[in-house]
Formats: C-alpha cells, sequence, structure tokens
C-alpha cells in the first residue's frame, strides 16, 4: 500500500508540473488542458487560482476560489500531516484576503468577527512562518499596527516585514518606506 501511494504521488508530482509549464505559455488551448489537469489531479489551489482570475474558460466566481483555496488550507496532506507544499502556503494568503473582503462586505470596511480576526491573523502568520512573502508582509501590517484585535508588536511586526523587502516584495517595500518617513508618529500613538 505504502508503495502505491508513493508512486501516486509521483505521478500526481508530475502532471502538476506539466500543467504548471502549460499554464506558463499563457495560451489559452493550453490554460484548458492545465485546468483539465488540475481538476485530475484534485490541485485545489490551482482551481481556485483559476477561478480567481478566470483561465481556462472559466469565468471569474470569487466564491468557488475562496471555497478552494479554503479546502485547499484545511484537507488533510495525504502523505504527511505536517507538510505543507508552496500551493497550500500561497492558498493560506490567498483565503485569508477573501475573508478579509467577505467580512468587510458585511460588516462595512470593519471586521469584527472574534473568530473571523483570529483565523486571517493565523493564516497570515503561518504563512509568514512558512517562509511566504505575502503572508510575512499581511501579518506583519496587522501586528505592526495593531488590526483585527491584535496588540501592537513593533518589533515582531518589522522583523517580518524586514524579511519581505530582502525578497523585493513591492507592498512590504511601500510600508516600511512609510514606516520610516513616519517613525517618530507610529511611537508617539503607543
Amino acid at each position: 500500500m505504502e508503495n502505491k501511494n508513493k508512486f501516486n504521488y509521483r505521478i500526481e508530482g508530475i502532471l502538476l508540473h506539466v500543467a504548471i509549464n502549460l499554464h506558463r505559455t499563457k495560451d489559452v488551448k493550453n490554460r484548458v488542458k492545465a485546468l483539465s489537469i488540475f481538476e485530475i489531479i484534485d490541485s485545489l489551489y490551482w482551481l481556485g487560482y483559476y477561478h480567481e482570475h478566470g483561465y481556462g474558460g472559466l469565468e471569474i466566481n470569487d466564491e468557488k476560489a475562496m471555497n478552494y483555496y479554503k479546502k485547499s488550507v484545511y484537507r488533510e496532506n495525504y502523505y504527511k500531516k505536517s507538510v505543507y507544499g508552496k500551493n497550500e502556503i500561497n492558498a493560506m494568503c490567498r483565503y485569508a484576503i477573501y475573508l478579509i473582503k467577505t467580512s468587510e462586505k458585511k460588516e462595512n470596511r470593519e471586521i469584527k468577527d472574534k473568530e473571523i480576526q483570529s483565523e486571517i491573523t493565523y493564516l497570515f502568520r503561518k504563512a509568514a512562518i512558512l517562509n511566504n512573502d505575502d503572508g510575512r508582509y499581511y501579518y506583519g501590517d496587522i501586528i505592526l499596527n495593531g488590526k483585527l484585535g491584535n496588540e501592537v508588536n513593533i518589533i515582531e511586526g518589522m522583523r517580518f516585514i524586514d524579511q519581505a523587502v530582502k525578497n523585493g516584495h513591492e507592498k512590504a517595500k511601500l510600508l516600511s518606506k512609510e514606516i520610516f518617513e513616519n517613525w517618530d508618529k507610529l511611537f508617539i500613538n503607543l
């Protein structure tokens, strides 16, 4: 049984590699082929991504994209429960962003639900710890500014933002520049 799982895992890896290469060609026909491969191997992150951007002949569907990202984050990993691949880590950030968007629509731009605040913070923090620069940027911003019910932590927030800046994250660069231009105001508000 274990050999069969390893074999299936290798086949899925090869198919995923082929599908991603088809996706990168930016050709509509190739993206349709990539979509069918993603569906066959149940690549939830990529199915969410295709629904989010309308690739492969799909119409943009934020609700489906959000659901695929959520499934990608919370499903049990087939082989090792504690191992996350790049796609699942990216899905953490994309799902958290969708949670922010949908919550802000419902609650007039301010997220008041404590469970949703905690889940968003958890997802960005986990992605940040797993070396995702979007996660580092968003989590750093959240704790630096005390957003979503979190306490302000300037040192930890700047540490995560700085790591994203070092890797070339554009939003983190802008935020870092803004922080250093307004450094004195940051301490006054504490």
